[in-house]
């Protein structure tokens, strides 16, 4: 787009508007001295880490606010002391789809993530007072006074179309929200329990609260319709593994029930819907990868799947409840069959989808443009690290062939908040990004393996943990 001129000018212009590295961050509200303690701006530095990995998207670049308030400015919704902001943080704001992040982050992480934000307050005065209710700002996302009218005048199902299919499923039969059709529900069935999530949302789940963008008439049609296309509670859950006589047992019907609730909760997102498969394997058809008994589905879901992305539940989950999802997933193991093995290897995905194409020097073009747009902030320049690992020099974390790259791009790093891909790039980006990604490759070799200067229980673990 540019030439060299030009890139020069632009580079000349990005080294002007630098600030020193030894600068103090800009706040009236912490002093000089506070600022120049080395063990405060190293707290304030990681809690810029988290910020940018979990608060970016919503409070925008630099905290200057996006769907989330600007953080920057001299007004505050909810307090201007450090107190306040570490509590807003720690217990979130629910009417405003701001998360309890004491649920997801240490309170370490939180304690850092707060002085960041306490040093931005105040360093980009604006004059102009924003709405300061979460009505208000509501309002702007989902423009209240307009799309109020319109739903008022459409049938429920319409409504719901418009609103809800793109979580729910046209039909309401599921997607990346779950699926309303069948009598499991996370939050109840009753009518006053269906009324209260449409109006009040379920903010650590993304549902949004649909009471300042719908009157109480619409909601109460929406919630009649969510109740129409229920399905009996009494049809049993479709098997050939378990036997009629043992679907009939209550006490096992009623941990398939809660199995399943905990699937809608925790796996829906990776395995689909009814789990038919995703970004994770299909689990209804006839193949399975790490056995097809109850007890293998238990020490999978407790145990993880490392190479393939697949979380260690046992850390996180009861065995209850993992007993439970268990028994879940083998009932509807074999409940769709499909005649076709789709392979043994980890990933089913890098079987199918992301099969390696054809070195081109156009693909190669499209890869570094994809890599320069999605990969650059945490991956640093041309792939020579930042908060992501080095991707130039002669170490990998995990595994080096151009099929271990893509298993990567499409699975993601829960661990180290690498994200995955293949539920945001198509699988032609993935493929062109995966083969750039294998031509940086030892192409800067350092000699000195990334991690041998960090404490060992912190190796191969994120910066940002």
């Amino acid at each position: 787009k540019f030439d060299e001129a030009t890139i020069d000018s632009l580079t000349s212009y990005v080294l002007s508007i630098q600030v020193s590295d030894t600068l103090p961050l800009p706040t009236p509200e912490i002093s000089q001295t506070k600022l120049i303690d080395p063990e405060l701006q190293g707290r304030i530095k990681e809690g810029k880490r988290t910020f940018i990995v979990h608060c970016w998207q919503c409070h925008g670049d630099g905290g200057r606010g996006m769907m989330g308030p600007n953080l920057t400015d001299e007004f505050t919704l909810h307090g201007e002391t450090y107190d306040d902001i570490l509590r807003v943080i720690t217990n979130g704001v629910p009417a405003m789809q701001m998360p309890t992040w004491s649920q997801r982050l240490s309170e370490k992480r939180i304690r850092e993530v707060a002085e960041y934000v306490f040093t931005l307050k105040g360093s980009r005065p604006s004059g102009v007072k924003p709405k300061d209710t979460p009505q208000d700002i509501l309002s702007d996302i989902i423009k209240v006074s307009t799309v109020s009218q319109v739903s008022n005048k459409l049938p429920a199902h319409s409504i719901f179309r418009l609103h809800c299919a793109q979580c729910h499923g046209v039909s309401g039969t599921g997607g990346i929200g779950p699926n309303l059709t069948d009598s499991t529900t996370i939050h109840g069935n009753e009518t006053h329990q269906i009324k209260n999530i449409i109006a009040n949302g379920v903010a650590d789940k993304l549902m949004p609260a649909w009471s300042p963008k719908f009157d109480e008439a619409t909601i109460d049609s929406l919630t009649s319709y969510v109740l129409s296309i229920q399905v009996s509670d009494t049809l049993p859950l479709p098997t050939p593994e378990i036997s009629q006589t043992k679907l009939i047992d209550p006490e096992l019907q009623g941990r398939i029930k809660e199995g399943k609730r905990t699937f809608m909760v925790h796996c829906v997102e990776c395995h689909g819907n009814g789990g038919m498969g995703g970004m994770g394997p299909n689990l209804t058809d006839e193949f399975t990868l790490h056995g097809g008994k109850l007890e293998d589905f238990a020490a999978t879901i407790t145990n993880g799947v490392g190479g393939a992305g697949m979380p260690r539940w046992g850390t996180k989950l009861s065995p209850e409840r993992i007993g439970d999802l268990a028994e879940y997933i083998f009932s509807i193991t074999g409940s769709k069959p499909t005649g076709v093995d789709p392979g043994t290897r980890v990933s089913r995905l890098v079987n199918s989808k992301y099969m390696r194409p054809r070195v081109d020097a156009e693909s190669l073009k499209s890869g570094k443009r994809t890599f320069v747009v999605h990969c650059e902030q945490c991956h640093g320049l041309g792939g020579r690290g930042g908060a992501g690992p080095n991707l130039t020099d002669e170490f990998t974390l995990h595994g080096e062939t151009y099929d271990d790259i893509l298993r990567v791009i499409v699975n993601g790093v829960p661990a180290m908040q690498m994200p995955t891909w293949s539920q945001m790039l198509s699988k032609e980006r993935i493929r062109d990004v995966a083969e750039y990604v294998l031509t940086l490759m030892g192409s800067r070799p350092t000699g000195v393996e990334p991690d041998s200067q960090r404490p060992e229980g912190l190796q191969g673990l994120s910066p940002f943990r």
